[in-house]
């Protein structure tokens, strides 16, 4: 049975790309949490995510015409993310004073520049161009993870989601920690901030519960995934092959309720709502979802393959007289008033026969056909063999 994890676990990436992204996008949430301009750890993030958002566009544009929808799709994301940037580049562009009077709220200014005597000259669109500037500066993190996680394969999705969670935690026990100190806990790592909520790695309540919610939707996959897999164990949950989707199901839960009761720790009405909402999402994919297969057991698997081997001999099911232990019929009615040998019968005291007079019965029931047929004797040990196996589990 195929474990989830376990693909994560051995996770090796061929290009050092794939790393960068997702330490990039897990720094983003750790360092990224100001709600004002200035911060050393926005200007870190911002100049880090340059180099990555140019390799990420070089690596998207790279691609060749013949994918031409991994080239479509990349083409489009940079379109998007440049139209954005443009638009700020277009609020910067200088203008002539005719021109630049004709904009909305402008007639103050013209006022003000009289009355002190300044002559206007070419200005650009925007009231403040140094806040324009900033605005496009912060805006390259997120060109970054955008550009980046589009080249991602699944493994490196996966990690990143839960390279994403880790981070939610260490924020959920950040948080309470924040808590059990109180307004003047140092683990508030912002002056300006909520001091009677956890906040984790940001400065605004309403950001960490944003975290929250968002996080449910990446933690829900992987707990259904396991719930899918242990239903189709079935029967066999008390077995040690299924020991790790139970322990899967366990953690995945137990993070997936974390994440819920985080969110009165927040005090984020907003939050609460949009979280309610994310639980719907949740439901959705319960229900529009994968539903599981059944996992057949290996003894159940041999002894199919067995009876589809006879049938491609010839040999029918007949349902007028089983052989005790098996699905295994005799031939026909003909097969068997022609076939010499022990029928499969109880001895004195009543009980069935052992597995080994039975394995005997069938051989001699089958020689006949199977020599019949030309397969040979190696098909027939072959058969022999696995119904032996079977018996004698």
């Amino acid at each position: 049975m195929h474990n989830p994890m376990s693909g994560v676990f051995r996770w090796s990436a061929a290009s050092p790309f794939a790393p960068l992204v997702i330490v990039y996008a897990a720094a983003c949430l750790v360092f990224g949490g100001g709600t004002r301009a200035g911060f050393a750890g926005d200007v870190v993030l911002q100049l880090a995510g340059l180099p990555l958002a140019l390799w990420a566009i070089w690596r998207l544009l790279d691609v060749e015409r013949g994918e031409g929808r991994g080239r479509g799709r990349g083409v489009l994301a940079i379109a998007v993310c440049g139209a954005v940037l443009g638009l700020h580049a277009l609020q910067l562009i200088p203008l002539p004073p005719w021109l630049w009077s004709l904009l909305p709220e402008r007639r103050a200014m013209l006022d003000a520049l009289e009355i002190v005597g300044i002559e206007p000259g070419w200005l650009p669109i925007s009231v403040s161009p140094r806040a324009t500037w900033l605005s496009a500066i912060a805006f390259i993190p997120s060109v970054a993870v955008l550009l980046g996680v589009m080249q991602l394969d699944l493994k490196d999705r996966r990690v990143l989601s839960l390279a994403i969670l880790l981070v939610g935690l260490a924020s959920v026990f950040l948080g309470l920690l924040q808590l059990a100190q109180g307004p003047s806990s140092p683990l508030r790592f912002f002056e300006i901030t909520n001091a009677t909520e956890a906040v984790g790695f940001f400065a605004n309540r309403n950001h960490f519960s944003a975290l929250l919610y968002c996080l449910l939707l990446i933690a829900a996959p992987w707990m259904l995934l396991v719930a899918a897999q242990i239903a189709a164990v079935g029967g066999r949950l008390q077995s040690r092959e299924a020991l790790p989707q139970l322990l899967g199901l366990i953690g995945t839960f137990t993070v997936f309720m974390m994440l819920i009761g985080a969110q009165t720790m927040a005090r984020s009405r907003a939050g609460l709502g949009l979280t309610i909402a994310a639980l719907g999402g949740v439901l959705m994919m319960a229900y529009l979802g994968p539903r599981p297969r059944t996992v057949e057991s290996p003894a159940r698997s041999s002894r199919r393959r067995s009876i589809s081997r006879l049938d491609s001999w010839g040999v029918t099911l007949d349902t007028r007289r089983p052989i005790p232990g098996s699905r295994l019929r005799a031939a026909s009615s003909s097969e068997t008033r022609n076939t010499t040998g022990p029928v499969p019968s109880r001895d004195r005291s009543g009980r069935r026969s052992s597995p080994f007079s039975e394995i005997a019965i069938r051989c001699a029931t089958l020689l006949p056909r199977v020599t019949r047929t030309g397969y040979g004797n190696s098909s027939g040990v072959q058969y022999v063999l696995n119904e032996a196996s079977v018996q004698l589990r």
